[in-house]
């Protein structure tokens, strides 16, 4: 047996309710022409401010500057429209209760055979600040403060696209604390938490502001460089967090000790799509712990592919500055520069070339002393500005030398040659042109 609903017929309010209604100061109500106000509740003034119910007030005229033509325009084209109804959004300064956001349904009605907006307002302000609020909450760690995996994902998607787009290279680090576990059986959960905190005000010190740091959970954060001229590059910045995380972490009472393994991944290098991306910086990172922890590995690429040739550096007289000295020590640290790309090609042991090594940073740092203090004794401009570019450079080649193995030695080389060139031709010919017009030689 069938039934059907009969719609019983629907009763119009009565006229008493429609005009208690009209003077409704709950009910934020107008009827519009166009963008001008023919009629309104005083619940307008209310929501908008005094006075913007008026008759012939301009509706557009009391929105925010960006917004007022997109209203106006948006709204007379409804007039012209067959559209049944609109919702449209803007903000307006309120006298006394500054910038409000403002939703606008409006629906087309029939006035003396003319159409108009009916058009309900209603102040969103505080339910935009708590969705707004949500969805910040929704892509950040709420320990750290950091992005969070949701967040990460959705940035790497986005450096992706914009990387095949420019065809440029940009680097995903991924990092993992060692020894995080023994601080939270040692110390309890809640110092594990202060910890990972510091942990990341220390990653946010070793980044560019270009740069992301996210929490992915647990104690594994990640790192991405948009902005990257060569792997070394992104080298330079893990060896700063393995740097920045040996050093010892004060939690109350107590002195925790951790260490971070880093993986390093290069697109399109070693990988071209987010997936393979990551699972190739995870893998170095691995890799990386099995070496021993406290350092970094780059991936070894698609196929596994070995280091890229050592190149070895000439000295040529455009090179020369003019002061003997400094032009001396300068052709010192490109041979030794040479003599630890000799030692690689000849297979020699590590710890033997990470001697070399060493000996080359102090060379380094014995010149730029050497000419700070000549830079000081003759009082020249920049004096200063020159001495952070040294220890900026030194800075760098301690990082790329951080758990160093036959890649990670390639990419210092080629960093080393890459800055003695670099250096000389810029901040060192400068200084040499001062220094020469004081007679010096």
């Amino acid at each position: 047996m069938s039934s059907s609903v009969v719609a019983s017929p629907r009763r119009r309010l009565p006229s008493a309710i429609l005009d208690a209604i009209a003077e409704s100061h709950a009910l934020a109500v107008c009827v519009l022409s166009g963008a001008v106000i023919e009629s309104s509740t005083p619940g307008v003034d209310a929501v908008l401010g005094e006075g913007a119910g008026a008759l012939g007030c301009d509706l557009p005229s009391i929105a925010t500057a960006d917004e007022r033509e997109p209203l106006r325009a948006r709204l007379e084209a409804f007039a012209r429209s067959r559209e049944p109804s609109v919702t449209l959004s803007m903000h307006v300064l309120h006298p006394e209760r500054g910038v409000r956001d403002i939703e606008l349904l409006g629906h087309a009605v029939d006035v003396a055979g003319e159409r108009r907006c009916l058009a309900w307002l209603s102040d969103r302000t505080e339910q935009a600040r708590v969705e707004t609020q949500l969805s910040y909450l929704a892509y950040l760690d709420a320990l750290t403060g950091l992005p969070n995996r949701a967040h990460f994902t959705d940035q790497l998607r986005k450096t992706l696209a914009a990387a095949r787009k420019g065809a440029r290279m940009f680097a995903l680090l991924q990092v993992d604390l060692d020894g995080f576990k023994a601080v939270n059986d040692t110390h309890g959960h809640d110092a594990g938490d202060a910890l990972l905190q510091v942990v990341a005000q220390r990653l946010g010190g070793c980044s560019r502001h270009s740069d992301t740091v996210a929490r992915l959970g647990g104690d594994e954060f990640a790192l991405l460089l948009p902005h990257l001229r060569l792997p070394e590059d992104a080298a330079i910045v893990a060896g700063r967090i393995v740097r920045a995380l040996e050093e010892p972490i004060v939690i109350g009472a107590a002195t925790c000790r951790v260490g971070a393994s880093v993986g390093i991944a290069v697109f399109p290098d070693h990988a071209s799509d987010s997936d393979s991306l990551t699972a190739a910086a995870d893998a170095a990172m691995y890799e990386a712990k099995r070496a021993g922890k406290g350092r970094y590995r780059l991936s070894s690429g698609r196929d596994s592919t070995p280091p890229p040739a050592v190149q070895f550096v000439s000295w040529s007289e455009g090179h020369t500055l003019g002061i003997a000295a400094v032009d001396a020590q300068h052709r010192d640290i490109m041979d030794r520069i040479n003599t630890l790309g000799r030692e690689m090609k000849e297979g020699l042991e590590l710890e033997a070339l990470l001697a070399s090594l060493r000996g080359l940073v102090r060379a380094s740092e014995d010149h730029f002393g050497y000419e700070e203090a000549l830079m000081a004794k003759h009082g020249l401009r920049n004096a200063v500005d020159h001495a952070a570019v040294h220890r900026r450079l030194i800075d760098d080649v301690r990082s790329l030398t951080t758990g160093l193995d036959e890649r990670g030695l390639v990419l210092t080389m080629r960093y080393l040659q890459q800055w003695l060139f670099r250096h000389v031709d810029s901040t060192d010919r400068a200084m040499a042109k001062e220094l020469r017009a004081l007679g010096v030689s």
